[in-house]
This record gives C-alpha cells, structure tokens and sequence, in this order.
C-alpha cells in the first residue's frame, strides 16, 4: 500500500508540470494586460512599464517560466499582484472555506441520495423509482446559480431563515451547501441505483433470498458492500470537481471560498494567484483520487495493486 501510494505521487509530478506549462502560456496569451489594470486608466506608458519591469513582465516569457518553476520548487508560488502577499497565505484560508463547504455537500448528498438509489433499486418500476428517477433528472438539470438564487428568495428574502450570504455560523453554509449537494444528490442516486441493480442479478443474492436471508440483510450487507466501489469512485471524482466547481455557488452567496478569489484574480490579471490556484485544484484532484483508489482496497480485498 505504501509503495502504491507513494508511486501514485510520484507519477503525479509529470501531470503537474503539464499544468504548469499549459496554465503558464495560455495566461499570457489571453489579452489584457496586469501592469495596465494594476497602474489604473490615467497611468502613462512610463509607469506602466516601470510596473511590468517591477512585476518581471517584461522579460522573455521562458525566462518568466523558469523563474515560477524556480520558485515552485521551494514551495513558493509567488506574490499577488494586487496585494503584495505571498500567494500561499492568500489562498490558504479561502482554501479552508472552500474544503468545509465542498465536505458539508457531498455528506448531505450521501446522506439522501445513497438511500433513494437503493429504493429506487429494491422497488423498480413502481412510482417510488420514478420519483427518484425524475427528482435526480431534475436535479442535474437545476444551474447552480439559478437554484441558488431561488434558496435566497424563499429562505432569506420571504421567510427571513437563513441568513443571503458570507460567512459565519453553521446558518451560513446551509444555502450554498445545498446549493452545491443538489447536482451530487442526483448523481449519487443515479449511480446506486444502476450498481444496486445490477448487483441485486446476481446469482449469490437469489442464493441468499432462498436460504431465508431476511431482505434488509441481503440489501444492507451483501448487495450493498458490492455496489460501493462504483459510487464511491463517483463520490471521490464529483468530491473533486466540487473542490474546483464551487466558482458559481460562492459568488451567489457570497463566500468567501477559493473559487471567488479565483474571479477577481482572474478580473485583476493577477497571474500568480491564478497559477496558485489552478496548481492547488489539481494537487487536490490528483491526491482524491488517489484516495479513492486506496479505499477500494478496504472494500474489496480482491483488489490488489502492482
């Protein structure tokens, strides 16, 4: 297991450096220029450029890419352009903020819809599986923003429950984790369902319902443990995609997460956060998957890795 984990890390320094290098370009291909946002409208050509020559703007851009790569390999991702704070320490507490939020939606989303994939599963083609295939069909067709807004108008605006927005108490995160939960509720669903039913074919569970073996043992301890590695891959793959998804949620209420810092740093031409952020969303992703994968071996102890 531990030659497995650390061989995983290992291979995730190559996808890493490709990220680097393709974020690294394509920032400075895209019009628009930091030195030019950060001086103001009545800045003149001179303090312009003696902002691109402070900023290092003005060197070649391989020179620019050995300097980040120089720096990244001390673990130092820079300092913001518009805050003059090291990169890290601007990121680290939104990081925070972003994690908790991302962990409250996938345990509601597992807490729901783990339980409606397996009732849609043991009750097919009866009005309790079109009702779970109908809600998850509604809830992956639901843009975060437009779910989030109408959370706003119901419980903040018109019954005065919840607070609009920010940062605060447990009240805070209710709006935008559900917000967020609602497409993962659905996929969860989807997927139990599909595993639970496939599953619930099997020769083993006909074996177990003729031996006497009470239907909720069938379901909970033998259909059940061998459906988990399908969702649990779709649970660790939509954890990820949260983790860098939240850009939408956390500017319509207001949170201050990684992904709102990632759109005004993306309005300001701040090319070190942005680079800072993106390397962070894919060291995330990478390091979730490869938990996933260590979880499938405590599941199924048929699995074994090279």
């Amino acid at each position: 297991m531990a030659r497995y984990f650390f061989g995983r890390l290992i291979s995730t320094i190559p996808v890493l450096l490709g990220i680097t290098l393709f974020l690294f370009f394509i920032l400075r291909a895209l019009p628009g220029d930091p030195a030019a946002v950060i001086a103001g409208q009545t800045a003149t050509d001179t303090e312009i450029e003696l902002i691109r020559h402070q900023l290092g703007l003005d060197k070649p851009v391989i020179v620019q890419y050995k300097i980040f790569m120089t720096r990244l390999v001390m673990l130092d991702l820079g300092n913001s352009t518009r805050t003059q704070n090291p990169v890290i320490e601007e990121i680290r507490p939104r990081l925070v903020n972003t994690v908790l939020l991302a962990l409250v939606a996938t345990l509601i989303a597992c807490i729901l819809g783990i339980p409606a994939g397996i009732v849609a599963a043991v009750r097919p083609y009866t009005w309790m599986d079109n009702l779970v295939t109908i809600l998850a069909l509604f809830g992956m067709s639901m843009p975060a923003f437009w779910l989030g807004l109408m959370l706003i108008v119901i419980f903040s605006v018109n019954w005065h429950i919840l607070p609009v927005g920010g940062a605060g108490g447990i009240e805070y995160l209710v709006l935008p984790a559900i917000t967020l939960a609602a497409y993962l509720i659905a996929s969860i669903a989807r997927n139990t369902r599909s595993s639970m039913m496939e599953t619930l074919s099997q020769d083993y569970i006909t074996t177990a319902h003729a031996k006497g073996v009470s239907e909720k043992v069938v379901i909970w301890r033998h259909a059940l443990k061998n459906s988990f590695i399908p969702i649990i891959t779709v649970i660790g793959l939509q954890f990820g995609s949260l983790l860098g998804g939240t850009v939408l949620t956390e500017t319509v209420f207001a949170w201050p997460g990684i992904g709102r810092l990632l759109v005004s740093s993306i309005l300001g031409r701040d090319y070190p956060m942005i680079q800072g952020i993106i390397l962070v969303f894919a060291l995330l992703f990478v390091l979730t998957n490869i938990l996933v994968d260590l979880i499938y071996v405590f599941l199924d102890p048929k699995v074994r890795y090279g």
